[in-house]
């Protein structure tokens, strides 16, 4: 699964990458997020097959590498290229906290709430994490622009 995650990653980084010139970083960013949280809540959440795993796994790849590969872009168009170095770095910090509350808490529900079998208390709140990135991210775009229609 992992082999697979990579490879759309892959494909979602030079995608992104091209359609940010056309449509905006922070769009894409938002819709990479949309679409990472659409693909947990809509394929992982309610289904438990092989075959859906598969698709959350390459729903989830292509998005997250669009993710990965437009923030550095974002940062650069919202805070300008003056601040760039000092705002990668406070990203890169916050990547900590992210790890924080990814894993520890996950394992926590697993243990405490799934028994070491059931997974569905983990996989709603790993769904749960885009769906807030989304909202703060929704918050910085429209508190930019109200438009819809503008490249940001």
């Amino acid at each position: 699964m992992d082999t697979l995650m990579n490879g759309l990653s892959v494909v979602g980084r030079l995608a992104v990458g091209m359609l940010a010139d056309i449509t905006g970083p922070l769009n894409l960013l938002v819709a990479n997020t949309a679409l990472a949280a659409f693909g947990l809540l809509v394929f992982w959440v309610p289904f438990d097959t092989v075959g859906t795993l598969i698709t959350v796994t390459l729903v989830f790849g292509f998005a997250i590498g669009g993710i990965v590969s437009v923030i550095p872009v974002v940062a650069a168009h919202v805070f300008g290229l003056a601040r760039l170095p000092s705002i990668m770095g406070l990203l890169f910090i916050s990547y900590f906290v992210g790890g924080l509350l990814g894993v520890p808490p996950m394992s926590a529900l697993l243990d405490g709430v799934g028994h070491r079998t059931d997974y569905t208390s983990s996989i709603w709140y790993m769904a749960m994490l885009p769906v807030c990135s989304l909202l703060f991210l929704l918050a910085m775009r429209f508190t930019i622009s109200r438009k819809l229609r503008v490249k940001v």
